[in-house]
């Protein structure tokens, strides 16, 4: 399957068992996933579960069972598509082109970091447990910031300008305390998410990204 896969451009990373698949999940960049259900180590929708709790990213269930109900049930955990073994080589290429360009035109409002999601479009962080986190406008506006900077270091007058709303104008001070109930409402205390540089501003975590 690898080859085929090289043989039409994509770069793959291979997971023999749900452990391995959720290893590689943290190592590298996916774009969409190839989830066989038949794993040693774990029920595959159970590891479907998980993914889905971690990554946005479009998985295509492949299984040896044609059942309705097992269909249903991969669909409900959030499966984007569905096909049969044997895989016919040429279908399962498009539909994972297909897959993949309808996960790159929303990937512009959508981040990822360590099993954090932050979406622009919703305006909706999910921690990696999958639970959403409820975030007022100028805490959002300030985290989507750092997201998009993904490693370079804000100064407090870059976020400043991304939490203004050119009502009142905020201050240096506000960052701060922004920052402050961001660490508190993420459960990430100290450097956790947010890493402070002294007389700088602020980054993800080298950790996150």
């Amino acid at each position: 399957m690898s080859s085929l896969l090289e043989t039409e451009g994509f770069v793959t990373a291979r997971a023999g068992t749900a452990k391995q698949a959720l290893a590689e999940l943290e190592r590298v960049s996916i774009s969409a996933i190839l989830l066989d259900l038949g794993l040693p180590d774990e029920e595959g929708l159970a590891l479907l579960r998980k993914l889905r709790r971690r990554t946005t990213a479009p998985v295509i269930v492949v299984t040896a069972s044609d059942g309705i109900d097992e269909r249903l049930a991969a669909l409900e955990m959030g499966a984007d598509d569905f096909v049969v073994k044997p895989v016919e080589p040429r279908e399962l290429i498009l539909r994972l082109k297909h897959a993949v360009r309808g996960s790159d035109q929303t990937d512009s409002t959508r981040f990822e970091a360590a099993g954090w999601s932050l979406d622009l479009a919703s305006r909706v962080l999910h921690n990696p447990e999958g639970s959403r986190v409820e975030l007022r406008r100028a805490e959002f506006n300030l985290l989507a910031a750092l997201f998009q900077a993904r490693g370079r270091v804000l100064t407090r007058d870059q976020l400043l300008d991304a939490i203004s709303t050119g009502a009142e104008a905020p201050t240096e001070r506000t960052v701060d305390v922004l920052v402050s109930r961001v660490r508190k409402k993420t459960g990430t205390s100290g450097n956790g998410l947010i890493v402070t540089v002294t007389g700088v501003g602020y980054t993800l975590s080298a950790s996150t990204l």
